[in-house]
C-alpha cells in the first residue's frame, strides 16, 4: 500500500509507552530516477530494477509491483551494471563502482537477492558493465576500472583477459560477445572502443570514424547478420559492418538528443532497433539508416522481452520505470512500491498528506496523497511551481505557502496552481553545542529539543542554556525530534532507524521501536495530529515510512 507521508503519531493512552507492531515501511511517493534494468530471460516476469544511488528493486509480475531488495549499500557507491543468471533460477549480479575502492565490485545472491556475498577475485575493483554471451551463458565478462575479466563458468571464477598496462583498455562500460565467435568480445571505454577475437590474449582499437573521446555506453551485435555492430556514444549512434573496423554515424538524430546510453534490438525483426538518449527514446526500422522518436524522457537503460517484442521497458530520469505493451506507441508508468525520491518537506491538511520533491522538473514537486486513498497524485511540477522548489511546505489560512531558495509561493487552490508572495523564511541559526551546531531544533513554547551528534539536549528558556539528555537515551548521533502538535508532552526522536519516546517533554525516555531492516536513513520525523498509533519519517532518499506502535 501507498499511504501517508512524513508525519508520526501515537496516542499514549495508559501509563507507559509501548511496544512495535511492525518494521518501518516505505509508502512512497513512488518513482525517482532509476539507472538500469534487468530481465529474466527464463522468467520474463522478473526484472530488476537498479538506482544509481545503490537502491534495487524486484518485479515478479512484470512491473505491476517492486519490492525493495536488501542488497547492502556504502557512502558514495553507485550501482552501474545489472545481470541475471539465464539458467539459474535467482541468481543475481550487481557491478558496484567505489571510488574509494573498498566496497566496489561484484556483488552476488543466489537467493533471488535475499542475501548478497561480494565476489573476491573483483573486489575492490569497480565493476561497470556486464554481460553474458547468449548462445553460450556460462561466458560472463565484466568491465571494470582496470579492464575486462572473464568467467567461463557462470561467475564462480574470474581472470583478467586486457592486459594491465595498457591504460587505454580501462574504464570498460560496456560489453558484447560476437554471437557466432565464442571467442570474440567487444569492450566499450570512456574513450572509443575495443575488441579482441581470441579472449583476450590480444586488442585492437576499433574506432575508425568515430568522433575521438568517445564514451561507448553501450555495443550490440546484430544477431543476424554477421560483422554487423552498433554502438552508441556520447557522440551519437554508429554501425558498423565489418565488426569495428569501420563505423558509421546514424544520420537524423538532433544534436541535443545525441548522447545514447543504450541501444538494442527486436527480438523477431532484426532490423528495428531503440535507442535511449539523454533526451528521448528513438526507433529506426530499417538497422538505423532513419530514426524516430518515441518518447521524451532521458532514458538511461532499455530492455525487450526476449519471448515478446512488443512488451518493453525503460528507466527513465525522475519517471521511474515506464512500460509499453505495443512496440513503444504507448507508455505507463510503472512504479509501485519503486521509490527514489528525496522528500524536502511534509505536512497534513484536511485534504490529506502533502510532500514535495526537489530538481525532478516534470516528475516532482508537489504530491498529495488524499484521505481514504492509496495512491499518490502529482499535483504541481517544477512548472507549476513557478519553477521553484519547495524546501518547506506549510499552512496558512485557507492556503498552502511554500518556502523556496529565492522566497515564497502560495497557493489557494490544494497545490495545483500558484503565485509568488513577499517576504523571504526566516531561518535562524542553529545553536552551537559543545562546539558543534544542532542538526534539528524542535520548538514548542518555552521548551527546545536539538537533535545533535552529541546526543539530545534541553532548554527550557527560549534556547539560553541547553542541558544534554541522558536519561533513557544512548549516546550518539540523535537525527531529528519532534513534539506532538497538541499534547506537547510527546515526543520523539531517532537515532539511526530506532526510534524513542518521551511522555514528559523530553526529560526523559525509552526506545519504543528498533530497526534492523531498513536500508535508507531517516531525516526526519513529523505527527499527524488527527492520527493515533501510527508514526511517519522522512528518509534520505526513499520517500515516506510509517510504523505502528500500540499504547498500553
Amino acid at each position: 500500500m501507498r499511504l501517508c507521508i512524513a508525519g508520526l503519531a501515537f496516542s499514549l493512552l495508559a501509563s507507559d509507552l509501548t511496544t512495535l507492531k511492525s518494521e518501518w515501511e516505505p509508502i512512497g511517493p513512488d518513482g525517482g530516477s532509476v539507472h538500469v534494468l534487468a530481465i529474466d530471460r527464463a522468467r520474463t516476469s522478473v526484472v530488476l530494477a537498479a538506482t544509481r544511488n545503490g537502491l534495487l528493486f524486484r518485479s515478479e509480475d512484470q512491473a505491476r509491483h517492486w519490492t525493495p531488495l536488501p542488497l547492502p549499500r556504502f557512502p558514495n557507491v553507485t550501482i552501474h551494471a545489472l545481470l541475471i543468471d539465464p539458467q539459474r533460477n535467482g541468481t543475481y549480479f550487481v557491478g558496484l563502482n567505489d571510488p574509494n575502492h573498498r566496497y566496489g565490485g561484484l556483488w552476488r545472491s543466489d537467493d533471488s537477492g535475499l542475501h548478497w556475498r561480494r565476489v573476491e577475485a573483483l573486489a575492490g575493483r569497480s565493476v561497470l558493465s556486464l554481460a553474458f554471451r547468449d548462445s553460450e551463458p556460462r561466458l560472463f565478462a565484466a568491465g571494470t576500472d582496470q579492464g575486462v575479466y572473464l568467467s567461463e563458468d557462470r561467475g564462480e571464477s574470474w581472470r583478467a583477459i586486457s592486459p594491465a598496462d595498457n591504460l587505454e583498455i580501462k574504464g570498460i562500460v560496456s560489453l558484447a560477445f560476437d554471437p557466432r565467435e565464442p571467442d570474440t568480445l567487444y569492450a566499450g571505454t570512456t574513450h572509443l572502443p575495443w575488441k579482441t577475437t581470441d579472449r583476450g590474449a590480444n586488442w585492437t582499437s576499433v574506432h575508425d570514424g568515430m568522433i575521438d573521446d568517445s564514451d561507448v555506453f553501450s555495443i550490440l551485435t546484430d544477431r543476424e547478420r554477421a560483422g554487423r555492430v552498433y554502438a552508441s556514444a556520447c557522440s551519437g549512434i554508429y554501425s558498423s559492418l565489418d565488426g569495428g573496423l569501420k563505423w558509421q554515424r546514424a544520420k537524423g538524430i538532433p544534436a541535443d538528443n545525441r548522447r545514447t546510453y543504450v541501444i538494442t534490438q527486436d527480438r523477431d525483426y532484426p532490423n528495428l532497433l531503440y535507442a535511449g538518449t539523454t533526451a528521448g527514446l528513438w526507433k529506426s526500422a530499417d538497422a538505423g539508416l532513419t530514426w524516430k522518436k518515441l518518447h521524451d524522457a532521458q532514458v538511461n537503460s532499455l530492455v525487450v522481452d526476449p519471448h515478446d517484442g512488443r512488451v518493453m521497458y525503460i528507466a527513465t530520469d525522475g519517471g521511474g520505470v515506464l512500460k509499453s505493451v505495443d512496440a513503444g506507441r504507448t507508455w505507463a508508468i510503472r512504479n509501485r512500491g519503486l521509490v527514489n525520491r528525496s522528500v524536502s518537506s511534509a505536512l497534513f491538511t484536511s485534504s490529506g498528506l502533502y510532500a514535495t520533491t526537489m530538481y525532478e522538473n516534470s516528475y516532482g514537486g508537489l504530491f498529495l496523497l488524499p484521505k481514504g486513498k492509496s495512491d499518490w497524485t502529482l499535483v504541481a511540477n517544477q512548472s507549476k511551481l513557478l519553477g521553484e522548489n519547495i524546501r518547506n511546505l506549510r499552512a496558512g489560512p485557507n492556503r498552502l505557502v511554500g518556502d523556496t531558495f529565492s522566497g515564497r509561493i502560495v497557493s489557494a487552490d490544494g497545490g495545483r496552481t500558484w503565485a509568488r508572495i513577499s517576504g523571504k523564511p526566516i531561518e535562524l541559526p542553529p545553536p552551537v553545542l559543545e562546539g558543534t551546531p544542532a542538526f534539528e531544533v524542535y520548538a514548542n513554547l518555552r521548551t527546545r529539543l536539538a537533535s545533535h551528534p552529541n546526543g539530545l539536549f534541553r532548554s527550557l528558556d527560549n534556547g539560553k542554556s541547553w542541558v544534554k539528555v541522558n536519561k533513557g537515551l544512548p549516546e550518539g548521533f540523535i537525527r531529528t525530534v519532534s513534539c506532538h502538535p497538541t499534547r506537547t508532552t510527546q515526543c520523539f526522536a531517532l537515532q539511526g532507524a530506532n526510534l524513542y519516546g518521551s511522555r514528559d517533554g523530553g526529560q526523559s525516555w525509552q526506545m519504543i521501536g528498533a530497526s534492523t531492516t531498513i536500508g535508507t536513513v531517516l531525516v526526519k520525523l513529523l505527527i499527524d495530529p488527527a492520527s493515533d498509533g501510527t508514526i511517519y519519517a522522512i528518509s534520505a532518499d526513499q520517500g515516506l515510512y510509517r510504523r505502528q506502535i500500540v499504547a498500553y
